[in-house]
């Protein structure tokens, strides 16, 4: 049995995602989806989805990050494709991101293992690298 705040983390994990989502198809096309009212299918992401968080990024795309490991990626609403980003240094599901106003993407806290993390690392999307 999970405990109660996993079950409301799930909860606020899946929405958030589902948030990116509806923001990545306005950024894509606003006219279209307003016109159209549907979902279009993308691409299938590279690693399992689940626990994971993401960000609206300056240029466009959306970084996801964690879940089940130390994996990142980026989806490109133009192509609606993903493609592999640099991995994090520590896996962490439920993490919170941040984009910053440099651009860089902030990424704290989250659980490893079961166990709450007391750390944070800063993703730069012009080199593809984590501090």
């Amino acid at each position: 049995m999970r405990a109660p705040w996993m079950r409301r983390s799930l909860q606020v994990a899946g929405c958030g995602f589902a948030a990116v989502c509806a923001l990545v198809a306005g950024v894509a096309s606003p006219a279209a989806a307003a016109a159209g009212n549907t979902w279009t299918v993308a691409s299938d992401p590279h690693q399992a989805t689940g626990y994971q968080t993401a960000t609206l990024l300056g240029d466009g795309r959306v970084l996801a990050v964690g879940g089940q490991g130390t994996s990142a990626e980026l989806f490109n609403p133009t192509t609606g494709a993903w493609t592999v980003a640099a991995s994090m240094h520590v896996a962490r599901g439920f993490a919170t991101v941040t984009l910053l106003r440099n651009g860089q993407v902030l990424v704290t806290g989250g659980v490893n293992g079961g166990l709450p993390l007391a750390s944070a690392e800063l993703y730069n999307p012009a080199t593809n690298q984590w501090t």
